[in-house]
């Protein structure tokens, strides 16, 4: 499977989830991160970055060990919480009314996705991960 190239990089924080998952499901790690430039290792320190592409690779080798298993992204996603967000995320838990937490959200969402919709620019980010 071809690594889409991608120089955008985030924390750590999701692709360490994404392997607790499976693991809990059966998945060893190294299948998970297998071509990937994330060692396993790296899942334990915070301030490792993860590149786009190999977030993206490894949970499509996830999803290709484990077809039919539902609930995968709502097992991972729950797992998160908005300081796992950065900055974006305390500026969200700073609001006083759901109008502040709109207008911040529209305003610095990008902050929390930005690499998301690069990819999709580049036909790399399909419906079929």
């Amino acid at each position: 499977m071809a690594r889409p190239a991608s120089t955008l990089s985030h924390p750590v924080h999701a692709t360490r989830v994404l392997c607790e998952v499976a693991r809990e499901r059966g998945v060893p790690t190294s299948e998970v991160l297998a071509g990937t430039a994330i060692d396993p290792a790296d899942l334990d320190k915070p301030d490792t970055m993860v590149s786009a592409g190999d977030e993206i690779l490894a949970v499509r080798q996830l999803l290709a060990r484990l077809p039919g298993h539902n609930g995968l992204g709502v097992d991972v996603g729950s797992r998160s919480t908005l300081t796992h967000l950065g900055l974006f995320g305390f500026a969200v838990m700073s609001c006083g009314t759901l109008r502040e937490l709109f207008s911040i959200a529209m305003r610095y969402f990008a902050l929390t996705c930005n690499w998301c919709a690069s990819m999709a620019s580049r036909g790399i980010w399909t419906s079929r991960l």
